[in-house]
């Protein structure tokens, strides 16, 4: 039984696998990209006009993404949402989630990023 438990002892120790260091060079943070300071849920509706768009970190510029409202889907270049998304979510889409994926940032040497989808609910003032 010693000796079992011995072998069993001495086979665990020849499995150990050495523990890999992962260093993160960019801020996790810049993978969450928000609206004002929305990042999910409800948000103002008028916020989503908010001038200086979707942001991310602070080394990283949005530079497209797709937009998800009742049936639209509409593909946008650049980090604000048109006028004309605005107006239509503002008659059509209030209390319906939106979706904003397939977020595309450009960080500062010029490598594309891929950020975190969000999912907001655009209310009127008085909500």
């Amino acid at each position: 039984m010693k000796m079992w438990m011995l072998s069993l002892l001495l086979a665990g120790n020849t499995f150990a696998q050495p523990v890999e260091t992962v260093h993160i060079k960019r801020d996790p943070a810049a993978a969450f990209p928000h609206v004002g300071k929305y990042y999910d849920g409800e948000i103002p509706v008028d916020l989503l006009g908010d001038p200086k768009g979707i942001q991310a970190g602070p080394d990283c510029h949005v530079v497209s993404f797709t937009i998800s409202y009742s049936i639209e889907k509409i593909a946008v270049t650049g980090y604000q949402i048109p006028k004309y998304i605005l107006q239509d979510i503002y008659r059509s889409a209030l209390r319906e989630m939106i979706f904003i994926t397939d977020i595309k940032a450009v960080d500062e040497n010029g490598q594309i990023i891929y950020l975190m989808p969000m999912h907001l609910i655009p209310v009127a003032h008085e909500e």
